[in-house]
């Protein structure tokens, strides 16, 4: 990660959303990766008044898409919709609910320019509405799913958003300057002192547990 910011513009470690974005837009950039894939309806121009804050784009008509090296994203957890146990409107929260992510509805949802909902049912991508949004709708929508059905999830064992905190003040140390090895050993110190501390017997059941679920790896 670290030699790689060195084929990138200047100063990419301080860059967050929104100078990767506007750079993209301008057509600075040859490749984004990793990020939300409205970006892939805003390069087309789908935008909407509430999106003037996005910078008019200059690779419309030039964009392709293309799933992560060697097939694989992380598929992220997404929005969950639930009825409070205190609700004086349990019955009706729950229709909602239910009316809101119907395969109508939620179609109508996904494909408003301005939402940072991904397609998510089989009838998205299959839609012929949404595939006629622009010229290449379609491949747009082929890579979400594709990428979606190669996605690996995440670590799923007691401690794991401790273990994901360390990966990413590990990470954060190396992109900052720290050297990659410090900061590798740093993660790895920080890694076995929660085990110990949850249990280490108890630790390798559950991470063998967890590489048995559907997703967790991929065999090469």
């Amino acid at each position: 990660m670290t030699a790689s910011n060195k084929i990138m513009p200047p100063g990419i470690e301080t860059w967050g959303f929104e100078e990767v974005l506007a750079s993209w837009m301008a057509g600075q950039l040859a490749m984004i990766g990793g990020t939300w894939p409205p970006i892939g309806r805003w390069s087309e121009g789908t935008t909407a008044e509430q999106l003037n804050w996005v910078p008019e784009t200059q690779v419309k008509g030039k964009v392709g898409y293309a799933v992560m090296p060697m097939g694989h994203s992380l598929h992220n957890s997404g929005f969950s919709l639930g009825v409070s146990a205190d609700s004086p409107s349990k019955e009706a929260a729950y229709f909602f609910i239910q009316w809101m992510t119907s395969p109508s509805i939620s179609l109508q949802r996904v494909m408003l320019p301005y939402a940072l909902r991904d397609p998510y049912r089989l009838s998205h991508f299959a839609s012929e509405d949404y595939r006629a949004q622009w010229p290449t709708a379609g491949a747009y929508l082929d890579t979400l799913q594709a990428a979606a059905d190669g996605a690996l999830v995440d670590i799923i064992m007691p401690g794991s958003a401790e273990y994901q905190t360390a990966i990413d003040q590990a990470v954060t140390s190396g992109m900052s300057g720290t050297p990659v090895e410090e900061a590798l050993a740093v993660g790895n110190a920080a890694f076995n002192e929660i085990t110990d501390r949850i249990g280490r017997e108890s630790q390798i059941a559950a991470y063998e547990n967890f590489k048995a679920l559907p997703g967790s790896y991929y065999s090469e």
